[in-house]
């Protein structure tokens, strides 16, 4: 069983990456956070298989909670990040690649999306 934790603070997103993935991956389980702060305190006592992440958020953005994830003690240090955004520009992308964190421009395709994930969890 895979574990994914989803992070975005628009709930039809967080519903939408849910279904694309229940329907093209077998064996998921899904936690989910609303906003970055959430996501940090779950991080903390969950180990995940993979965490997909929104960068405009309210509270932590996505990168200050990748950073809270790769400095901070919690159970997912070494774990795979993606980050989801509309708002991700040159800047943000070199700040990602320090981490290694791969990235994926809102609106994407169903196709790119799950063919990253595969990547990840296989």
């Amino acid at each position: 069983m895979h574990k994914i934790l989803l992070v975005d603070d628009e709930i039809d997103v967080l519903e939408t990456i849910e279904d694309l993935i229940d329907i093209s991956i077998n064996h998921c389980e899904f936690s989910r956070a609303e906003n970055g702060a959430k996501a940090f305190e779950i991080c903390k006592t969950i180990q995940f298989d993979l965490i997909i992440t929104d960068h405009n958020m309210p509270e932590l953005t996505g990168f200050q909670l990748i950073e809270a994830i790769r400095v901070e003690q919690n159970k997912n240090q070494s774990t795979p990040i993606l980050m989801i955004s509309a708002f991700i520009d040159q800047g943000l992308k070199e700040k990602l690649s320090t981490y290694e964190i791969k990235s994926l421009s809102k609106p994407f395709r169903s196709d790119e999306l799950i063919t990253i994930i595969n990547s990840y969890l296989v």
